[in-house]
């Protein structure tokens, strides 16, 4: 195989010279040199070694007149023992190797590591992402560029603080217990969490589940530092106090540019946790019955004593009514039920729309024509009405131009409809993203805040702050009058310090600013923008090369990193995004712990309990899963895979192992032959590998590993030994 590649590297040079670089770099990392103007090409390769002596008058001994190989590289790959031995050298050293080769400084390649939650141990997902990302790095490393390589990790979040509250639950009842045996004084008081508390146990558990993560990326082979300084210099939280200060020189420009302000929104809250939930978070309970309620609204000064009748499937919401909506554009009848036989007057006369006349009476048990149309109106003439609402006491906020909490007004709106329901609508602003909208553009009162400080020089004062006393838990130690500017701190008394948090999204969508500062640390910031922030403190407009996360992250990272970016300094925060599928098992099934089917890389790279049932493949086979699969979609993984993928290994090694042994005794100045002179078998070889280095670099060009890493190299491979073996 290395007299092959040095006969592709001299055959190259001169017909693709982009590519011939790859050749001698592959050479150097096997211990092989590349012809050079001391060097003999192999393109004038060896002729066959000398006939073996024939055996002396009398001599039995047969294998003296046999060619037989020999190597000294094994037939298994022991890869338990094998790969920690070699890990180093090819993942830490090689990456500061290369960041400090002179030959490299002219261009950076900077793929964004996407942060993974420090919650839980490694699968086979984010497998899958960090050997896709180190797939891409190790490229551009051959094609001679230097390359950066930051691993992340996102450290806040409700997952984190829940942790941190079982852990300290666990504190608080060894406690108790202690407190117990020891008899304690009657009023003791209990031990109770306060922010700090939890802060410093979510921080302990982060970090820790970091580490445990780390020793899993370092077994894949992922080329960074990952040591223990490593984790500390070439790595990056977003706990660390200089993560934060550039996610709050992002927020600072994001207020001054006008994009950040303070106002309701309705939100889905958890009583449980106590937090705000996104739309996807929610599950609908299939069983859960939502039963529809008709209300009457009583008309304030209306003929006939009449009332708006509304249609909901929340009555819940009902105590938050502040406006009934109609729609301009349909016709309204009044119409008053008949009276039921125990009545003592006639049934209250309600407005509904003339179309859903029919829906009232069905609803009623009654026929149509029993109900008595007393008026009609468009909707325009409805809107202004005054009413009240059956919870009117209860109610926050009164509409615009109301005397009293009582009262509150129809109102227009355009997504009203007489599909369903009575074609009146009961509004409640506190539990609806249209209804809300709908009321403030009418000028609805809510509640007010208070007044907040927030511009960009208190929150770029606040950040100093913080970042001088070790980051954000200052934020919770500190008085007000330390964060406060000095002009305002006289003023303290008048200040409280808001509990609000920032999304997690925020945190790592604001992470290519902390980038942009490591970056400059390493000095690979280009020579035209040669600092994070310019003397103006804008950020430099420098783009990451590659995002590569999973699908999900088109709705997540992908998403907050564009708009923080593009809000704070006008560009995106990459030139090229590139996504994969999730992970299923062998039988396409999605993975899931309530299933059992979850699988971590461990299992294969270590084994499972039972080494014959799970044996222990090492790294490499697991490398070349990843290199085998078309990532763009769904891919399956488990032991039948996996086992599939050991084969053709085990074949890759073997037929290397052969070629290595016909080469034992190859010797360039000796064993040289012009290329005119090979065989058209050995010309069809070279043939084969010129053609494999072109489509595997145009291959990874592309991204698609699947194409240039796998099917090629193995038919071609087992090709080129058994040519010359038959």
């Amino acid at each position: 195989m290395l007299r092959l590649l040095q006969q592709q590297q001299h055959h190259l040079h001169h017909r693709r010279p982009a590519l011939a670089g790859l050749l001698p770099r592959a050479l150097a990392a096997h211990g092989a040199e590349a012809p050079g103007p001391d060097r003999p090409s192999a393109r004038y390769s060896a002729v066959p070694a000398p006939e073996p002596a024939p055996p002396a008058p009398g001599e039995t001994d047969l294998s003296r007149t046999l060619c037989l190989p020999k190597t000294e590289y094994p037939m298994r790959a022991d890869a338990a023992r094998r790969e920690p031995l070699l890990r180093h050298r090819a993942t830490t050293g090689l990456y500061h190797q290369q960041l400090a080769d002179p030959a490299r400084q002219g261009r950076t390649f900077v793929l964004h590591d996407g942060p993974p939650y420090a919650n839980g141990r490694i699968h086979m997902g984010h497998c899958l992402n960090r050997v896709l990302k180190d797939f891409v790095m190790r490229y551009r490393l051959l094609r001679g560029d230097r390359v950066v390589s930051i691993p992340g990790w996102d450290c806040h979040g409700l997952p984190i603080e829940l942790k941190a509250q079982e852990a300290f639950s666990k504190r608080q009842k060894a406690a108790s217990k202690k407190r117990k045996q020891a008899d304690p004084p009657a009023g003791a008081p209990a031990p109770s969490s306060s922010p700090m508390d939890v802060r410093h146990l979510a921080r302990d558990f982060a970090l820790s589940t970091i580490r445990e993560q780390r020793d899993v990326f370092e077994r894949l082979g992922i080329l960074a530092d990952l040591s223990d300084e490593g984790l500390a210099a070439h790595t990056y939280q977003t706990l660390d106090p200089r993560f934060e200060a550039a996610q709050l020189t992002v927020f600072a420009k994001m207020v001054a540019r006008g994009n950040i302000y303070r106002d309701y929104k309705p939100v889905y809250w958890s009583p449980a946790s106590r937090t705000a939930l996104a739309e996807a978070e929610l599950e609908y309970a299939d069983n859960y019955v939502s039963r529809s309620v008709l209300v009457k609204f009583p008309l304030e000064k209306c003929p006939h004593d009449s009332a708006l009748l509304i249609w909901t499937t929340t009555p819940w919401t009902l105590p938050a009514n502040m406006a009934v909506a109609v729609s301009p554009g349909l016709e309204y009848v009044l119409v008053r039920p008949p009276a039921g036989p125990e009545a003592q007057q006639p049934s209250q006369p309600v407005w509904v729309a003339r179309a859903r006349v029919g829906y009232l009476a069905g609803e009623l048990g009654c026929a149509e024509e029993d109900l008595t149309v007393l008026a009609s109106a468009p909707g325009t003439e409805l809107v202004g009405r005054r009413y009240t609402a059956p919870y009117a006491g209860q109610c926050a906020a009164a509409g615009p131009g109301a005397p009293s909490a009582h009262l509150f007004t129809v109102v227009d709106a355009t997504y009203v409809t007489d599909d369903s329901g009575t074609g009146l609508v009961h509004t409640a602003p506190a539990h609806g993203l249209d209804d809300y909208v709908r009321c403030r553009a009418l000028g609805m009162n809510f509640d007010s805040f208070g007044a907040v400080l927030m511009d960009e020089a208190t929150v770029l004062h606040v950040r100093d702050v913080l970042l001088r006393n070790g980051g954000t838990d200052a934020w919770w130690t500190l008085p007000v009058g330390d964060l406060l500017p000095p002009g305002l701190a006289a003023e303290a008394d008048l200040y409280e310090k808001g509990t609000d948090t920032m999304d997690v999204w925020f945190d790592s969508g604001t992470s290519w600013a902390h980038l942009l500062d490591r970056l400059e640390e390493l000095g690979a910031l280009p020579a035209e923008h040669p600092a994070a922030l310019d003397v103006q403190g804008d950020f430099a407009p420098v783009q990451a090369d590659v995002y590569l996360e999973g699908s999900d992250q088109h709705r997540g990272w992908f998403q907050s990193a564009l708009l923080t970016s593009i809000a704070s300094r006008g560009i995106a925060p990459y030139k090229t995004l590139i996504t994969h599928g999730f992970i299923n098992d062998d039988n396409g099934a999605k993975m899931s712990k309530s299933i059992g089917n979850v699988l971590e890389p461990d299992h294969f790279i270590l084994g499972g309990k039972n080494l014959k049932s799970n044996p222990a493949y090492g790294t490499d086979v697991l490398r070349m899963w990843a290199s085998s699969v078309e990532y763009t979609s769904d891919v399956s993984v488990g032991p039948v895979s996996i086992g599939r993928i050991s084969e053709t290994m085990r074949k890759l090694r073997n037929t290397s192992r052969f070629i290595l042994g016909n080469l034992y005794d190859f010797e360039f100045g000796r064993d040289a032959v012009p290329y005119e002179r090979l065989r058209e078998t050995d010309k069809y070889v070279l043939h084969l590998l010129a053609q494999y280095v072109d489509d595997a670099a145009s291959a990874y060009d592309r991204f698609q590993f699947n194409h240039g890493a796998c099917p090629r190299p193995t038919r071609g491979c087992v090709l080129a030994a058994a040519i010359p073996a038959d």
